[in-house]
């Protein structure tokens, strides 16, 4: 486009401002809004609301999304909510969707917040650390915010070979142990845009699994959650793959990907015990994590096989199929290692 007429759509641009902002929020803000969502339309703070203001007991009745905007503003997360109605409209009714919220009429005439909400969830004890239980109606957007920076960049000394890991200890990144062997690995890496020192590396003797100890802390996600995965569920798988003709960045973020568990387990020549996905992954994104749309991390990437064999006419055929070891297998691999250290499992507690 030329430069002229850049500035032209600028200038008109400028001429109108919209009552109603019809950009999407970012991702930020949204996470947020929903936060106070949950915590507005909770029956605890319904019922210290009334109290203030009925001088009552303190009825349950459920929250009107209008009172919701006011909380909002009076809140300072947004300086005019009504300007975000379509937004805020649309993320209570994903949040309600994804079984935070349950809705009830109003009976009032505002047309354009309808409904009225409690939310009538509970996250476990591990969940409730951070904001992931929020995953379902915040979409995948949201999970790479809150997941990537967990997926770090694991390079060997000859600057060519790399895989991918997971923070889930301040100290400790888990990756696959074919990742660590194949490559001699590099003593200072660059994980969450800090440089550390690798100080030891575990590896299991049986499983495709090993620990990364860092003599400098890192920063594991809050309520970043393992479980086991299950047959049909929609993840995101997340890894360092190198990108074509990219230039080389120091702290480059994760690639994503969505797919779907295509089978739940399968047992390979070893003993080893893995899971099928359809998202593609690619040489590097081993150790990577895959993560379920709800927010778990439900197994790591790992090799498979070259996927190449002859078909029925002797033919080559390539038809790779992308595994995963499950989160259950990983926990019980970091275990075994008797580190001092456990992954966070979900126990539902």
């Amino acid at each position: 486009m030329a430069h002229g007429a850049t500035n032209k759509i600028e200038s008109m641009a400028g001429k109108h401002e919209r009552y109603v902002q019809l950009e999407r929020m970012d991702v930020q803000m949204e996470t947020t809004i929903a936060a106070a969502a949950a915590h507005f339309f909770s029956p605890l703070a319904i019922g210290q609301h009334n109290r203030r203001e009925e001088g009552s007991k303190g009825a349950l009745t459920p929250a009107k999304s209008a009172d919701f905007m006011d909380f909002l503003k009076e809140r300072g997360a947004l300086p005019d909510p009504y300007k975000y109605i379509y937004q805020i409209r649309d993320l209570l009714s994903r949040m309600e969707q994804a079984n935070i919220l349950v809705s009830f009429p109003s009976y009032t005439n505002n047309v354009m917040l309808p409904k009225s909400y409690y939310a009538l969830h509970e996250t476990s004890v591990q969940r409730a650390q951070g904001f992931l239980w929020l995953a379902k109606a915040l979409g995948g957007r949201f999970v790479y915010e809150q997941v990537s920076t967990a997926v770090v960049h694991i390079v060997g000394e000859d600057n060519t070979s790399e895989g991918s890991g997971i923070v889930f200890d301040p100290h400790h990144i888990i990756t696959c142990r074919h990742v660590v062997t194949d490559m001699t690995v590099a003593r200072k890496q660059v994980f969450q845009h800090k440089t550390v020192s690798v100080e030891k590396i575990i590896k299991h003797p049986d499983i495709d699994v090993a620990v990364i100890k860092t003599r400098e802390q890192l920063s594991p996600t809050p309520g970043l959650v393992f479980l086991r995965p299950e047959v049909s569920q929609k993840v995101y798988r997340f890894g360092h793959a190198r990108v074509p003709c990219s230039v080389p960045m120091s702290n480059r973020e994760p690639t994503i990907e969505s797919g779907e568990i295509t089978r739940m387990s399968m047992i390979v020549f070893g003993g080893s015990e893995l899971f099928l996905y359809s998202a593609v992954s690619r040489p590097g994104d081993s150790g990577g994590a895959i993560v379920s749309e709800d927010g778990y991390i439900v197994g790591m990437t790992t090799e498979l096989s070259d996927a190449r064999y002859k078909g029925r006419d002797g033919e080559d055929v390539f038809s790779p199929h992308y595994a995963g070891i499950p989160s259950d297998v990983i926990a019980k691999a970091v275990e075994d290692l008797d580190l001092g250290i456990l992954i966070p499992y979900e126990m539902f507690e």
